[in-house]
């Protein structure tokens, strides 16, 4: 497993027991992971992979980027899990954002047609860009202040315990 995905995975069988039986499957593994892992760093060509093998088994030189395969086994798991934990702060931060448009449109259309007007008419008053809007276009931003006004009175009301005026 330690060889898959490189070309030591060429290795036979026959030719891993002969290393093992002259260094010890301990050392052969070790050897193998640093070996693989040299090979997926550098991504260099080994024309003869049982001797490259032998030559780590021989005369292994852990280099300093190395990492031992638990090391490496919980590194990835964290990874995982923070990409995990990600995602659920993505889902739910949209999940609120979906919701938060649902009130924003109940409210809206909870207002009476006359409520709706006096928004439309203070968003178009609230910018010269907005003086030449039809209704039905500025509806989106005037609901938007409506739902803004609406989350202030709620604010306000939970602070002081008495509706704003």
């Amino acid at each position: 497993m330690l060889l898959s995905g490189t070309p030591l995975s060429k290795i036979s069988d026959k030719g891993l027991n002969i290393l093992i039986k002259r260094h010890g499957s301990k050392r052969v593994i070790e050897a193998a992971d640093v070996a693989a892992e040299t090979w997926r760093r550098e991504r260099m060509e080994i024309r003869n992979p049982g001797g490259y093998l032998q030559a780590f088994c021989v005369e292994l030189i852990i280099p300093e980027w190395y990492e031992p395969p638990r090391v490496r086994t919980a590194k990835a798991e964290a990874a995982a899990e923070r990409k995990r934990a990600e995602a659920r702060r993505k889902e739910e931060h949209l999940a609120a954002e979906e919701k938060e448009a649902r009130e924003r449109d109940k409210l809206w259309h909870s207002l009476s047609e006359e409520d709706r007007q006096k928004y439309r008419d203070e968003t178009r008053e609230s910018s010269p860009i907005f003086q030449d809007l039809k209704d039905e276009h500025l509806d989106g931003i005037a609901k938007l202040n409506a739902w803004e006004k609406c989350q202030q009175m709620i604010t306000n009301t939970s602070i002081t315990g008495e509706p704003s005026h």
